[in-house]
């Protein structure tokens, strides 16, 4: 975590002076600057400006620097996780919404008998009876359908479903 607040108040920091532009305006473009002057004026001229920029440019600027990067450091753990908890609510949202387009979506099936008959006594006294259906899907959502069972009734009440019914 320390990591991260590190970078984060240095980003925070560079971004409230500029970002990297503050590189170029207070490091390249015054080098060029300084190396025109002595091109033109010499060394003695040269220098006494770069002691007035030294101070009150560089070192002003630095301290500057140095009092936001501690302010953003300070800040910077409650920021990173303002910024997390902003994502998990931007995602638990859209969860929420893929959540209830799920549930409009629902399997309708409807159940055609087909032919049911009379197969006749097994041994032990069993009646073997052969029954068909079609199972059809008119719901918005698919279905892949395994372990099917059936109930079975007899005189309108429900008996144990099971290959065999001994009745």
């Amino acid at each position: 975590m320390l990591r991260k607040a590190i970078r984060r108040g240095w980003s925070d920091s560079l971004a409230s002076l500029g970002g990297t532009s503050l590189f170029f305006t207070i490091l390249v473009i015054p080098v060029v600057g300084f190396s025109l002057h002595f091109a033109a004026s010499g060394w003695a001229a040269m220098t006494a400006e770069f002691d007035v920029w030294l101070v009150y440019g560089l070192a002003a600027t630095g301290l500057v620097f140095l009092i936001l990067f501690v302010f953003h450091l300070a800040c910077a753990p409650y920021r990173i996780e303002r910024d997390r908890a902003a994502r998990a609510e931007d995602h638990l949202a859209v969860s929420q919404g893929r959540l209830v387009e799920f549930q409009k979506r629902k399997p309708e099936l409807l159940i055609n008998m087909g032919t049911v008959s009379h197969g006749g006594r097994l041994p032990g006294g069993r009646i073997f009876v052969s029954a068909t259906a079609t199972v059809e899907n008119h719901g918005t959502m698919p279905t892949i359908t395994r372990h099917w069972t059936m109930s079975v009734y007899v005189n309108g009440l429900r008996v144990k479903s099971r290959l065999f019914h001994e009745e």
